[in-house]
């Protein structure tokens, strides 16, 4: 049983690290990742190999025609735009180009955050970048590593063609990539050349979003006014660049003759589970870098541009397509609409048919979230960790979808219940607190149905300063009830919150109870620097909301018993608050936990006079005496006066013989709205000054029970020595509250 405690221990330090520094891993982990020591079954990598070189290797040139009449009609239509001036790289150029500062970099092995900061390199890389784009480019700047990523772990690890290959480029090649595009998408820009409909590259577009919308109105407008539709789904199974678009558009001929110079040079090497497969050539295919997508939305380009003027159907011969025709607002015919997947198909991720498959796709979205949320619930993360994930690996699946899918707001009842279920939330606990920021006193998981409406409002925001087609069918206002805009509605809402909890009359009696003297921040400061298990956490918060199972709350709230006074003393009412200062437990339950604060500082005091100690605090066992050449530290002890004191014995005395300096330190554990500074030692301050003679001052550390700090706490601390941790003295007293309401309840 210890070995397993101590697995388990060991096993939720290990996740939670994992979580702080590489949370990829926790997350992968999650969905059934590699295990150390086990490697998972992999693709036969001899047939990985022959399976990419079939893609990547193969030119494209004779799929291209010159004398293609498309061609033709372009050259014709780009002769009124203006040619793109030279390329001149600035130092400015380099600093915006670095966004993302630690993306996985290439067999470089450099991140973006040093090509950003170090800006005395910034002027030479200039001209490096110059010298590569007019004159030539380095094998070594354009060679990749690909990682084969698993795509659905449900389909066999031996299908090579389940596998999504992730490229890692070399960091200054995707810094001038990005630099480039840039000037590109400026270009463009300038002379009007990209079509509306091509916003795969767009800046300060919804993408996906723009295109979802307008689909899902066409077709709810179509059943509506039983209108006639022929429409079909094209899915091109491979992109491949070509560059003689880019000198139709007129684009600067130094970077078309860097993009040719540099894709003849595109290598990668092929891994999986970080073993090398082999080296492979990429003589088409998108490389991964700034300019390849961008390169793909020009190829495309003119494909829209025809048929908004030939304002008729068009259909590929190659490639996955299906079709809809539907008369009078009924389906007739769905030629390939059952792939041989078996599935509807999707479209950008969403179910369609006649029109958004609103059921299946709530059920499909539906049953990832649970999932996700189980597999997070199921882990060892701590209670702040375990919020974090759910925002981050949970949440967003839903998100995509809101405003293109009608969702019902029940998914925030079931997660609450899951939780329960699984200790993280108590079935009494304040609702709207756990939507609160936890440096606001609140646990922090996003509302999926706050989340919908703030999607919903900036999908509206945006689609009325942009899209005509859906801003004319109002197809984007469906289902809002409010004028607010998106940054009025969460503010709003965030306050309406943060009000009701405050203003119940139970649930919301700790905050107001604080009172001025309270430094708020301080006091919730647990709730995002400590860490603590989650069922840890869900009692605590519980405890504050007065919303646990006490006699006194049965008899008073429930009306469900008889006997409402403490089990413990049988004398008082047993409150909340009356069992966190019951007097029964005062010589046990209440020493240990206001031993706990007393020792962490003891400690921190006898390592500072370099006495000896144990590595950690709560494994000390404090000795009444403990004294060097300049320093005494008395723990508990008695002091002998001339005349009689009540209170002659304090926590702890600390002795600076050098400086003929004393520190009488005074710790208080009591409830939470009564933490003004208690001054009982005044007398004994004056008999050890008369007796000792010494200057001797009085310092009071006041923790609520519940973590409840005042507004100079962190002074008097500094006062003790720099070397005091409040984090650990706060959390002893919240681990010994706990364990209090734990045993009693």
């Amino acid at each position: 049983q210890k070995l397993q405690k101590y697995q388990a221990r060991h096993e939720q330090y290990i996740q939670n690290r994992n979580f702080k520094q590489k949370t990829r891993i926790v997350y992968r982990d999650l969905e059934g990742g590699k295990k150390s020591g086990l490697l998972p079954a992999g693709p036969d990598p001899q047939e990985a190999v022959e399976f990419w070189k079939q893609i990547w290797p193969g030119s494209c040139r004779k799929m291209h025609s010159k004398k293609a009449q498309w061609i033709m009609e372009i050259k014709e239509a780009a002769s009124r735009f203006q040619q793109q001036e030279d390329i001149r790289i600035m130092e400015a150029d380099i600093r915006a180009a670095a966004e993302e500062n630690w993306a996985s970099p290439g067999p470089d092995q450099l991140h973006a955050y040093w090509l950003k900061k170090l800006i005395s390199l910034h002027s030479r890389m200039t001209v490096y970048m110059q010298d590569i784009i007019d004159k030539g480019t380095p094998e070594w700047l354009v060679e990749g590593t690909t990682h084969l990523i698993i795509k659905n772990r449900n389909k066999p690890a031996a299908d090579v063609g389940n596998y999504r290959p992730i490229t890692c480029l070399p960091t200054a090649w995707k810094l001038l990539t990005t630099i480039l595009a840039r000037a590109i998408i400026r270009h463009l820009e300038a002379n009007k050349i990209m079509a509306c409909e091509q916003k795969g590259n767009c800046r300060n577009t919804r993408g996906t979003k723009d295109q979802l919308l307008i689909d899902k109105t066409i077709l709810r407008d179509c059943k509506a006014w039983k209108t006639n539709l022929a429409m079909c789904w094209i899915d091109y199974k491979k992109a491949f660049e070509i560059l003689e678009c880019l000198r139709m558009y007129k684009v600067n001929e130094c970077i078309v003759k860097f993009m040719e110079r540099a894709m003849k040079l595109w290598k990668t090497s092929l891994k999986w589970n970080n073993h090398h497969m082999c080296k492979v050539e990429i003589k088409r295919g998108i490389f991964g870098n700034a300019i390849s997508p961008l390169l793909f939305c020009i190829v495309m380009n003119h494909r829209s541009h025809l048929l908004n003027n030939a304002k008729m159907g068009y259909k590929m011969k190659n490639g996955e397509q299906a079709t809809v025709v539907m008369k009078r607002g009924k389906l007739t015919e769905s030629k390939g609409m059952y792939l041989p997947s078996g599935k509807i198909r999707k479209y950008l991720g969403v179910l369609e048919l006649d029109n958004v498959q609103h059921k299946k796709m709530k059920e499909k979205i539906k049953a990832e979230y649970n999932r996700r949320v189980r597999k997070i619930l199921k882990s060892k993360l701590s209670g702040e960790n375990m919020i974090r994930a759910m925002n981050q690996y949970a949440v967003p699946v839903i998100g995509y979808t809101a405003g293109t899918v009608d969702w019902m707001q029940e998914l925030d009842r079931k997660t609450r219940k899951q939780m329960n279920i699984h200790g993280m939330v108590h079935p009494r606990a304040d609702t709207d607190r756990l939507y609160v920021k936890r440096k606001e006193g609140g646990k922090g998981l996003r509302s999926i149905e706050e989340m919908i409406n703030v999607e919903k409002l900036a999908l509206r925001d945006y689609v009325n300063s942009r899209t005509e087609i859906v801003r004319s069918s109002g197809e984007h206002e469906r289902g809002i009830t409010t004028a607010e805009r998106c940054q009025e509605y969460k503010r709003n809402k965030k306050n309406s919150r943060y009000s009701s909890w405050k203003q119940k009359a139970l649930h919301g009696q700790y905050i107001w109870q604080l009172g001025e003297d309270a430094n708020i921040e301080q006091t919730y400061r647990w709730l995002t620097k400590y860490h603590l298990k989650g069922e840890t956490e869900a009692l605590l918060i519980a405890t504050q909301d007065k919303a646990l199972d006490t006699n006194s709350h049965r008899v008073r709230i429930l009306h469900s018993g008889t006997e409402s006074k403490c089990r413990m003393c049988k004398a008082e009412e047993e409150t909340v608050a009356h069992i966190i200062c019951c007097k029964t437990l005062a010589n046990g339950s209440y020493k240990e936990r206001h031993n706990n604060i007393a020792r962490s500082i003891h400690w921190a005091l006898c390592k500072k006079a370099n006495i000896e100690v144990t590595n950690q605090w709560w494994k000390c066992q404090p000795k009444a005496v403990e004294e060097t050449m300049g320093v005494k530290i008395l723990w508990d002890f008695g002091i002998r006066t001339e005349r009689e004191i009540q209170a002659h014995r304090p926590d702890i005395i600390f002795v600076d013989k050098t400086n003929r300096k004393a520190k009488i330190i005074d710790i208080a554990c009591p409830i939470d709205y009564n933490i003004e500074k208690i001054i009982k030692y005044q007398d004994l301050k004056m008999e050890i000054e008369k007796l000792w003679k010494v200057r001797v001052e009085v310092i009071t550390v006041v923790i609520g029970a519940l973590g409840a700090l005042m507004k100079k706490h962190e002074d008097y601390i500094k006062k003790i020595g720099e070397s005091i941790q409040l984090e650990g003295l706060q959390k002893a007293a919240l681990l010994g509250t706990a364990r209090i309401v734990w045993n009693v309840l």
